[in-house]
């Protein structure tokens, strides 16, 4: 299978690692983990506000496991950190914890209402007091449905409706939002997506490549290991407003921003697709 995304290109030597703290705690908590599968692809996702989740993911669909065909793994861990696993997605909306002072409350969306014990605003480095937002789920063979509750802080409020689903080889990711609060709202979400393709331990080649679609989108990119033959084709179905790519040397993250501007009421919807492979070799 050949792909047409020659605008960015960068080639990237890491060294492959599946995180045996996450399959550590797949065995540990199976009853608390959420799995769908169909066709080529099983994905496993933590259960909402488990224990371990900290204060910056969005705790509905927290992808920590991709593995096609039964053998090849695509998800790995962040080392520490923020605690970040595999396709998890961060709400950025870190501006409503400046407007108020210490002993107070603020929004952090996908999370709960966080209280402010300091004078700086929001770090998702550090630690916070949490009062998780509820979330519901419905959970059937290849999909699961996540329902985020709005709760009202300082006039923020937003509802969530997430969409986890596979089929053949794809999976995909379905996002519904809406204002549910009397202030206006700049929403920012992206997927850290903490991807590792090889396992054996050893130094290898990724092929990174990005593309802006024709019409502005869907926004393309495909990660590759050499010479494995291990791929990833994402597409992002919207304009993005701007992407990072973040690789520490263990796993490579591109990072692609959906942005928008939502009075309360206004509802955004928006995809993201994520293909999965295992090219043959060519002889």
């Amino acid at each position: 299978m050949e792909y047409n995304c020659a605008n960015i290109k960068a080639f990237l030597a890491v060294k492959g690692h599946i995180s045996h703290q996450v399959r550590r705690f797949m065995r540990k908590k199976e009853e608390n983990m959420i799995t769908i599968q169909k066709d080529r692809l099983k994905v496993t996702m933590a259960e909402p506000n488990l224990e371990y989740n900290t204060c910056r993911f969005n705790r509905a669909g927290f992808i920590i496991s991709v593995l096609l065909d039964g053998e090849f793994e695509f998800c790995g861990d962040e080392h520490g950190g923020t605690r970040g696993y595999g396709l998890c997605s961060e709400i950025t909306t870190d501006a409503m914890s400046k407007e108020v002072a210490v002993g107070e409350q603020f929004p952090k969306f996908g999370v709960g209402i966080l209280d402010k014990y300091e004078p700086l605003p929001y770090n998702f480095f550090k630690t916070y007091e949490v009062s998780p937002f509820d979330i519901r789920t419905e959970i059937g063979q290849d999909r699961a449905v996540f329902y985020t509750e709005p709760r009202d802080c300082g006039g923020y409020a937003l509802r969530e409706k997430k969409t986890v689903s596979v089929s053949g080889n794809v999976l995909s990711v379905d996002y519904v939002v809406e204002n549910a609060g009397s202030r206006d709202l700049e929403y920012s979400e992206y997927c850290h997506n903490f991807l590792t393709l090889g396992i054996d331990g050893t130094r290898n080649s990724y092929n990174l490549l990005m593309q802006m679609g024709n019409a502005g989108y869907p926004y393309e990119w495909q990660l590759m290991l050499s010479p494995s033959g291990q791929v990833i084709h994402a597409r992002d179905y919207f304009k993005p407003d701007h992407h990072n790519i973040w690789s520490p040397g263990f796993v490579i993250s591109p990072e692609v921003y959906f942005v928008r501007h939502l009075a309360p009421g206004d509802v955004a919807a928006y995809r993201r697709e994520y293909e999965f492979d295992k090219l043959r070799s060519r002889h």
